[in-house]
């Protein structure tokens, strides 16, 4: 003879799903969706954009821009499928426009990209912890005037 056992109500998937998408912005403030990305074709590429958090000193200054570009050059040979295009950097963010054959082998290089760059940054600015104030923002270029 089998009993009956009472299964607990499941969890709220709104806050199952707040937990699984990563942390929140120190600042409190939600400037890119935490919504899942879409898929990207290996025939359009994709414009990247990170912001630096408030109150760090310029990426524009000579230290920080040369430990960008180290960052840029060491991250352009990592993984099959990736290749970084072009860069721009401003004073609290800069845009990278990458191609990828797929979501899976953008989503590592930007990782590896975003620790590059982080752990370059806390370096010269003799710092630990997170350099940028959210997740990085992405937009797919499929016509020849975004480009």
């Amino acid at each position: 003879m089998t009993t009956k056992q009472a299964l607990e109500a499941p969890r709220d998937p709104a806050t199952r799903r707040a937990h699984t998408r990563g942390p929140k912005p120190t600042d409190g403030q939600v400037k890119v969706s935490r919504q899942p990305r879409g898929p990207i074709s290996p025939r359009h590429p994709v414009q990247i954009t990170f912001r630096v958090g408030a109150g760090y000193p310029s990426l524009l200054e000579d230290d920080a821009h040369a430990a960008l570009v180290a960052a840029f050059a060491s991250g352009c040979d990592q993984p099959q499928g990736f290749r970084l295009v072009h860069y721009g950097i401003q004073a609290n963010h800069f845009h990278i426009l990458v191609e990828a054959k797929d979501r899976d082998t953008l989503s590592k290089a930007m990782q590896g990209l975003g620790v590059r760059v982080s752990r370059g940054l806390n370096r010269i600015w003799g710092r630990t912890g997170s350099v940028f104030s959210d997740r990085y923002h992405e937009r797919v270029l499929s016509t020849a005037e975004e480009v």
